[in-house]
């Protein structure tokens, strides 16, 4: 999959356009197909290196759709497991 991570703390040039592998859900999780997604405020102070705790993968608010995979129950709440580009906590 294709994301944008931080490999260094700095300015924007620290953000780099990048392929990992395709995340696998864990137990009780889907991973989510990203459509859309924003760099916010908190990602900048992250990417600066000003917060003790970074996402690698940037875009923590994102649009997407569930990727096909095992179905959960009903009435049961899928968390995301993909951090990337999303990082949903």
């Amino acid at each position: 999959m294709r994301a944008i991570v931080i490999e260094k703390f700095g300015g924007p040039d620290s953000l780099v356009y990048t392929e990992l592998p395709e995340p696998e859900p864990e137990p009780g999780h889907v991973v989510i197909e990203i459509r859309a997604f924003g760099l916010n405020h908190a990602e900048m102070h992250m990417r600066r290196g000003e917060w003790a705790e970074a996402a690698k993968v940037s875009g923590i608010e994102c649009v997407g759709l569930v990727a096909p995979g095992k179905p959960w129950s009903s009435g049961e709440r899928p968390r995301p497991s993909a951090r990337p580009p999303s990082t949903s906590r």
